[in-house]
């Protein structure tokens, strides 16, 4: 390997240690190629109410690695649910977030039509109140 790839890596290893992010990196003398991914949270709207949190989890695998799961269905007073959707946090590179977007938003499944965006922060998050 050769003395640019090695500053490189070492800078690149430092900045990943500070945002927080993953780093795979394939490395040869004069050729340094990197996928950056990083970890987002996806709104997933548009479920059938019979999607399970692994139906999600192996949707979106095929896209980055899925961290965690969450499914919310919301129900009327008797009980009936009449809105499924879900949040997926998953590691992701760009690239592969867009094929994700591409692929799967508006496209229909068990039953739902999938509505897929970046998640937005929450009112709680943003005002966070710190004692």
């Amino acid at each position: 390997m050769c003395k640019i790839c090695e500053v490189v890596i070492v800078y690149l290893l430092c900045l990943v240690d500070q945002l927080n992010i993953n780093l795979q990196g394939f490395l040869k003398c004069s050729h340094l190629i990197l996928t950056v991914t990083a970890m987002r949270r996806l709104y997933v709207g548009g479920l059938s109410h019979t999607v399970t949190e692994k139906d999600l989890k192996d949707r979106f695998g095929k896209f980055g690695a899925v961290e965690d799961v969450e499914l919310r269905t919301r129900k009327d007073p008797e009980g009936v649910p009449y809105k499924t959707f879900g949040y997926v946090n998953i590691n992701i590179s760009d690239a592969d977030l867009k094929k994700c977007l591409t692929v799967l938003n508006k496209s229909k499944w068990k039953g739902g039509t999938l509505q897929i965006e970046i998640a937005k922060e929450s009112f709680l998050e943003t005002h966070r109140i710190w004692l």
